[in-house]
């Protein structure tokens, strides 16, 4: 079954288009915070990549239902 209608390999380009769409914007994000004194811990940003992850397998297990 196709998601919108797309093949598989169609939806696996998107992983590398959100990698080049999404990096500078986070890149910033964290400068921006530096800059104002607000740094973010590395073990924070790593708690907070955990979750984001976790989260896309939980929905990606409701998916398969």
């Amino acid at each position: 079954m196709h998601l919108f209608t797309w093949s598989a390999a169609q939806f696996q380009a998107l992983n590398p288009i959100w990698i080049m769409v999404m990096s500078p914007l986070l890149a910033f994000a964290h400068t921006r915070f530096a800059q104002r004194g607000r740094d973010i811990p590395i073990a924070a940003k790593h708690a907070l990549g955990f979750l984001v992850v976790a989260i896309g397998f939980f929905v990606f297990g409701l998916s398969g239902r």
